[in-house]
């Protein structure tokens, strides 16, 4: 209480002080001054009044007369000649009780007013001092101002600065470059340098953190940094919680700020708009800043604040100011609505007059991007094109209320009711393709990859025991059945039309093991393998002349020619017809036709070049047997040639050399028996000799 009594006194005394000083200086005035008797006798020509007698009382004398400045007024001054004040190199102070009030320095550079006020003791070059204490005890004071009762009283390094209020920067530390503008603003705050403090208690036992750089504003009762740098607080309590950061309002319902209004004030008759910009770059590819707009941040598992755009609608004519709705919201989990009250999903819109959602290109309206009332959606809709209702229309891509797509005029078509997909045709089938390109192909399958996991195409279809199953279908051009991968025998297997009803002129070929000798089967390595495995086959351009019907002949130079495997079948099949050895008997065998087995046996046995030196059989049956081309014998020759000898040698055998393997051994073969008729004919007649087959070269 004694405290406040005296801090209200002060403030008294300054007051009139400081209304007397002014008036005195500005005005002159002529007063009756009192002075104290002396105590000595007057010396010669002194000009007080020579009643006033050492020791008299109440003795009076009036100033303003002669040379001196009047108690009641002056006249007859000259300005720059006349004044009050000093003419030699000394302070001019002011005292009231014989207490000094004021002072100012004798080069003029500083000024003093209020008890005690300037006494820093320190420098006070360029320095002003006004109010009871104002800046005692001070440091380094210079180019500053101390305006209020104990404004910067014991603030250090306090150049260059403003403190104007009462307590304001009181006790402040490093207090250069600084405003303290308001009762106990910046009272004992640290690091106060490149600082604004504005409004009652701002900045109060803040500790700032400007001492090597940064700057700092605080504007607003009980506002503070909250030790941040480069911070502004704006408002009451408003508090910063990061450096760098604008906070406007403070943490209570008289501090809050819900509403701001930039450009010409709340209201206007003729309002303008402003904009809102990050910093722009300066100078070569410079990218400019970013503005980022949120809600406010939630603790624990609470959502955080949503961002709300809001408009005035138009009302009845008049002055009543229109009330603000809502019209687009963007929710802490990131959906976004646009409208009154829309559905908060990723993107909702709504429209409460039956209105569109419109994007446009530029001035003629041009949709881009259109959602009607009735729910049709258009993108870059052509001239006149009008979608059915509930349709959506994307740049030549048609989705129809039912679900169906139909992507550039049926170059792409889904049926929603069948699930057909059709590309460049009308579906008839689950997935439909229809092309006319030449020189390239309908499709394509890539899963390379380089490694051996990378797969084709799977097909799965037919019974789960086939018979008869047929996965994949090859036709021509005009649709004739070319062929298919189909079930055969157990497994898979391309199957070739081959039904009698697609064929006419059947006749037996003639193709022959002739053609299959001629055929060379190579060993060799693919160059795109870089194992090189050793592969056995055919090349292409050595089949080609031999046996074409395998071969497939690239047109382009730049394409690889091919060979069916498969077409050599029926040339393997009938060649080994021709070497049947069954096999059938011998006497069967098609002697007549060339190339056939019979046919080559017997050109073979008929010629004498036939290089066979020896024969072995159990039994030989022939007509003749001939030695060279002119010496043969029938069996009536044989048989008279046995007879002969028999005769000639009474014997009832004869012996004739035969050869076994390489040894020579006598074979007895007995004579005939003449008791019985001999017949000359000669067709059916078999002469057998016992021969060793063992060997047969």
């Amino acid at each position: 209480m004694g405290t406040e009594n005296n801090k209200n006194m002060s403030i008294k005394t300054y007051k009139l002080v400081l209304s007397c000083f002014v008036f005195f200086i500005l005005f002159g005035i002529s007063v009756k001054v009192f002075a104290t008797p002396p105590t000595t006798q007057y010396s010669a020509a002194e000009t007080l009044n020579p009643t006033c007698a050492p020791g008299s009382t109440n003795c009076s004398v009036s100033v303003g007369s002669g040379s001196g400045w009047g108690l009641t007024g002056n006249a007859g001054t000259t300005p720059g000649t006349n004044f009050i004040g000093t003419t030699d190199a000394q302070d001019l102070v002011f005292k009231t009780s014989n207490v000094q009030t004021g002072k100012i320095s004798s080069t003029g550079l500083s000024v003093s007013l209020g008890i005690t006020a300037g006494n820093s003791g320190a420098s006070t070059v360029h320095t002003n001092f006004i109010g009871v204490h104002a800046g005692g005890g001070a440091t380094f004071a210079e180019y500053s101002n101390f305006i209020g009762s104990s404004a910067g009283v014991l603030a250090i390094n306090a150049s260059h600065s403003n403190f104007i209020g009462e307590f304001a920067g009181y006790g402040a530390t490093n207090a250069n470059l600084s405003n303290f503008i308001g009762d106990s603003a910046g009272l004992n705050a640290t690091n106060a340098a490149n600082s604004i403090f504005i409004g009652n208690g701002a900045g109060n036992s803040d500790t700032v953190d400007n001492t090597v750089s940064g700057y700092s504003i605080l504007i607003g009762q009980g506002t503070y940094t909250g030790g941040f740098s480069n911070s502004i607080s704006l408002g009451s309590g408003a508090h910063n919680t990061d450096s760098n950061q604008l906070v406007i309002g403070g943490d209570s319902s008289i501090g809050s700020i819900t509403s701001a209004y930039i450009g010409k004030g709340a209201t206007s008759a003729s309002p303008v708009g402003f904009s809102l910009n990050a910093t722009g770059g300066s100078g070569t590819d410079i990218s400019g800043g970013s503005i980022t707009i949120a809600g406010g941040k939630a603790t624990g598992d609470a959502s955080g604040g949503s961002i709300i755009f809001q408009t005035s609608d138009a009302g009845a004519t008049g002055t009543t100011a229109q009330s603000l709705t809502t019209k687009m919201s963007l929710l802490a989990n990131g959906d976004l609505g646009i409208g009154t009250n829309p559905s908060f999903v990723k993107l909702g819109v709504r429209s409460s007059a039956g209105g569109q959602l419109q994007l446009e290109y530029d001035s003629s309206n041009f949709a881009l991007f259109t959602v009607n009332s009735s729910g049709t959606l258009q993108i870059s809709g052509h001239a006149g094109f009008n979608p059915s209702q509930g349709s959506v229309d994307i740049n030549g891509m048609n989705i129809t209320p039912n679900g169906s797509l139909n992507v550039g005029n049926g170059r792409f078509q889904v049926n929603s009711n069948s699930g057909k997909v059709g590309v460049g045709i009308t579906p008839g089938y689950k997935f439909d393709v229809l092309d006319d390109s030449a020189s390239t192909y309908v499709a394509n399958f890539f899963n390379d990859g380089n490694n051996d996991n990378r797969y084709g195409i799977s097909i799965q279809a037919g019974a789960d025991t086939p018979s008869a199953n047929k996965w994949i279908q090859f036709n021509d051009g005009d649709g004739t059945d070319q062929g298919s991968i189909c079930y055969t025998g157990g497994q898979a297997n391309i199957c070739a039309p081959s039904d009698v009803r697609l064929k006419n002129n059947i006749v037996d070929t003639n193709i022959n093991l002739d053609t299959l000798l001629q055929i060379k089967v190579r060993d060799f390595a693919y160059n795109s393998d870089s194992n090189n495995r050793v592969v056995h086959g055919f090349i292409a351009q050595e089949l080609y002349d031999v046996y074409p019907d395998a071969v497939s002949k690239a047109e382009n130079p730049n394409e690889y020619w091919k060979v069916s495997y498969n077409q050599l079948t029926p040339l393997i099949v009938k060649s080994i017809q021709s070497l049947n050895l069954k096999i059938e008997p011998l006497t069967r065998l098609n002697t007549d036709t060339s190339g056939t087995l019979g046919y080559l046996i017997k050109n073979f046995l008929a010629n004498s070049a036939n290089t066979l030196e020896n024969i072995f059989t159990n039994k030989i049956t022939t007509k003749q047997i001939c030695v060279d081309e002119s010496t043969c014998l029938n069996e009536s020759d044989i048989r008279a040639l046995i007879e002969s000898a028999h005769n000639n040698q009474n014997t009832t055998q004869i012996n004739v050399p035969v050869t076994t393997g390489n040894t020579a051994t006598d074979t007895q073969i007995p004579a005939p028996d003449n008791t019985q008729n001999t017949t000359e004919n000669t067709t059916n007649t078999t002469t057998e000799v016992p021969v060793n087959t063992d060997t047969v070269n």
